[in-house]
């Protein structure tokens, strides 16, 4: 179990951001990123896009995947954080490259 998440619900995630053409990459951060997560954690994901004013339906279909997780999902925009970026930067972990 890689992140303390599911294989399976790690394969659902990556094939719905696989769906969304603006997705450029997306990253899993915070503390399933570093493993100091608990069974309780959510589950951070960072989504970098092609269109940042584009609105998108990932977060939805993501958070309506079944299973025990929540989900704090961050689309990456201009206005995002120095803070957040440096976080994601040394923690994140790649799980989606468009292709």
């Amino acid at each position: 179990m890689m992140f303390g998440i599911n294989k399976k619900i790690l394969d659902e995630i990556v094939y719905i951001l696989s769906t969304d053409e603006n997705i450029v990459n997306a990253y899993i951060f915070g503390s399933r990123a570093r493993g100091d997560f608990k069974d309780y954690s959510d589950i951070d994901i960072a989504l970098f896009v092609e269109d940042g004013n584009r609105s998108s339906t990932i977060a939805v279909d993501i958070n309506e995947i079944n299973c025990i997780y929540k989900f704090d999902i961050v689309m990456i925009k201009e206005s995002t954080t120095k803070e957040l970026l440096d976080n994601i930067r040394r923690d994140g972990v790649k799980i989606y490259q468009r292709s």
